[in-house]
């Protein structure tokens, strides 16, 4: 494991225990905005989407062109801005946007 993949780990676990495990979070439309580095963005987003209770909870979406350097798969990816996705649900998930910068 290097530093990236630790990164990536410990942010999907934060967000298990801040965002998923309270009852009153159960079924709950969250938008979770994280600005990190591109390194960063790529391992946060292969942790969540690898993990067992983040992958059908969270509708992750990344930038086309950073998530493609990234190695994301192409459900990640998004040409929309983050305000587009602020704005908008996805049907029985939270939205996660991560990104470099607010590109709104």
């Amino acid at each position: 494991m290097n530093e990236m993949d630790l990164l990536g780990r410990v942010a999907a676990a934060t967000l298990v225990k801040d965002h998923f495990v309270a009852p009153e979070s159960a079924g709950s439309q969250a938008r979770i905005v994280l600005y990190l580095t591109h390194e960063e963005v790529g391992a946060v987003g292969r942790a969540v989407l690898a993990h067992p209770v983040l992958a059908p909870q969270v509708a992750l979406r990344v930038p086309r062109e950073m998530g493609e350097r990234a190695g994301l798969p192409e459900i990640a990816l998004t040409d929309e801005k983050a305000v587009w996705w602020r704005n908008h649900a996805v049907e029985g998930r939270s939205v996660m946007l991560l990104g470099v910068a607010d590109d709104t």
